[in-house]
């Protein structure tokens, strides 16, 4: 997969800005053996672009998840942007700030009840970060279904 994606780097004229190793593994592991094994295997697979990591704000999975020398980022839901990017500089100051994942919305599950957040406390968080030049990936805008778990098919 990676050899069809790397002609989109930006560097080739595509969209593909950076890429991300893996998505929480902090909350997993502690093995910075396997995170690098992960990152040259995305460099053979033809990609230049900046890769980073993204976690949760504890420490734990900071220094689980996190490579030195990397950027990453750090997800987390509607609350004080504040307070989440200030536990994140007490772990790594003078780089650049993204949240990977602002959690303005969440997945349900079926027959569970409903998640909703307040859109007025989102667009004041990401006013707030925006206004800093903090980059934020909505997760999650829209859902979908698995239509009862159907197979993958090709079209």
């Amino acid at each position: 997969m990676g050899e069809q994606l790397a002609p989109l780097q930006i560097a080739r004229g595509g969209p593909i800005i950076m890429v991300q190793l893996e998505n929480e593994y902090g909350s997993f592991g502690n093995d910075h053996d396997y995170m690098n094994a992960i990152r040259r295997t995305i460099r053979d697979a033809g990609f230049e672009v900046t890769p980073y990591t993204a976690d949760g704000l504890d420490k734990a999975d900071l220094e689980g998840g996190t490579l030195p020398g990397l950027p990453a980022a750090i997800n987390f839901g509607q609350g004080d942007p504040a307070t989440e990017f200030a536990k994140f500089a007490s772990f790594r100051q003078d780089v650049p700030r993204m949240c990977g994942e602002y959690w303005d919305g969440w997945f349900d599950h079926w027959g569970e009840e409903h998640h909703t957040t307040s859109p007025e406390g989102a667009e004041r968080e990401l006013d707030w970060m925006l206004s800093r030049g903090i980059s934020a990936n909505l997760y999650m805008v829209h859902g979908g279904t698995t239509l009862g778990f159907h197979e993958w098919r090709e079209l």
